[in-house]
């Protein structure tokens, strides 16, 4: 196990950071979900899973100095901030 990454982040790796991929791939659905809520879709279902990823974010978000919870506070502010 490596405490960080730092050392591997050059092209000559070709490193692929599966805990980051994993966080980018929750924050996408997290933002899909938000989007749609903010467009007037608002099932059980989906205000739900919303939620459990927001939760996820917030239990283990934070790697490399990333906050993904924090980015997906600040992008759900936004989108619900902002609908049409």
């Amino acid at each position: 196990m490596v405490d960080t990454l730092a050392t591997y982040n050059s092209d000559e790796y070709n490193a692929i950071d599966g805990i980051a991929l994993k966080l980018c791939d929750r924050l996408a659905a997290f933002l899909e979900s938000v989007i749609s809520i903010s467009h007037g879709v608002k099932s059980n279902e989906l205000l739900k899973a919303k939620d459990q990823i927001l939760d996820k974010l917030k239990e283990d978000g934070l790697i490399n100095g990333v906050d993904f919870y924090k980015v997906a506070k600040e992008c759900e502010e936004y989108f619900l901030k902002n609908s049409p």
